[in-house]
Formats: C-alpha cells, structure tokens, sequence
C-alpha cells in the first residue's frame, strides 16, 4: 500500500498543474486570420494604420492572398475584393468602397471581428460559432453585428 503513496502524490500534483497550463493557453490573445482571396480591378491596402484625415498613408496594390491585419485600410476604385475569415465568413467589397480592419482577434475560444465601412458597398456572409462576434460599422453609426446564440 505504501508503494501507490508516491504515485498518489504524483498524479494529485499533475492534475493540479494540468489545469493551469491549459487555462494559461485559454488566455492568450492571437490574432484572427484574415485574408483578401480576390481581388478585381483596382484595389489598394494601406498597412499604415487607420487615421482619419488619411495625410501621409501609403497605398498598395493588393493582390489575392494577402493577409490582412488590424489597423489594415482596403479601398476599391473601380474593382471589387473578397475577404476570406478563419471561420468560413465571407465580406465582400464593392466599387468604390473603404473598409477598415480594427479588431481581429481570438482570446481563448472567443473570436472578435471589428471593421468599419467608411465608405460604399459590403455584402457578408457571416457563419459564426460559439462565442463569436462579428460587427460591420457603417458611415451613419449604425452597427450590423452578427453573435452566436449558442455555446459549444
């Protein structure tokens, strides 16, 4: 009997360390992947980060494939661009339109999606899963947000 003390002890002290390795792991902030899947025509990506007046960004082509980032501007003269989330979502962006990446991010199993349609045209189709908040803020304040009603 004494012999299964030892091993008592050791499984007593992996299960109270389990639990708080995998709740550090739950905790960590990743970001979301994102990706611009196509692209149409003329299109540009400022990776300067969002501002306002818009003095001093640098343009880019953007082509398909690229990922995109928080703080990432997507603009669209005349051509038209799709977004590719993790979870399958789908935005996709008309001629002459302006969208801004703000919050991409994944905090454990909670999944977080902030953009801002400054200007023209989006179409989404948002699949969302447990925990999962998808929000699409439009020029005259009005917020489309899409949330789970269910939990895993």
């Amino acid at each position: 009997m004494t012999s299964s003390r030892p091993a008592l002890a050791l499984l007593a002290f992996a299960a109270s360390i389990f639990p708080t390795v995998a709740a550090a792991q739950s905790t960590t902030l990743e970001l979301e992947n994102v990706r611009l899947s196509y692209v149409e025509g003329d299109v540009r990506l400022s990776t300067d980060g969002w501002k306002a007046d818009g003095i001093g960004r640098t343009w880019l082509r953007a082509q398909s494939g690229i990922p995109l980032a928080e703080g990432f501007d997507l603009a669209t003269g005349t051509g038209r661009a799709e977004i590719e989330f993790e979870n399958g979502s789908v935005l996709y962006l008309a001629d002459n339109s302006s969208l801004v990446f703000d919050q991409l991010e994944r905090f454990g199993d909670e999944v977080t999606t902030y953009m801002y349609l400054l200007s023209g045209t989006a179409t989404i189709c948002a699949r969302t899963a447990a925990k999962e908040t998808f929000v699409l803020s439009t020029p005259s304040e009005n917020k489309i947000t899409v949330k789970s009603s269910w939990t895993a």
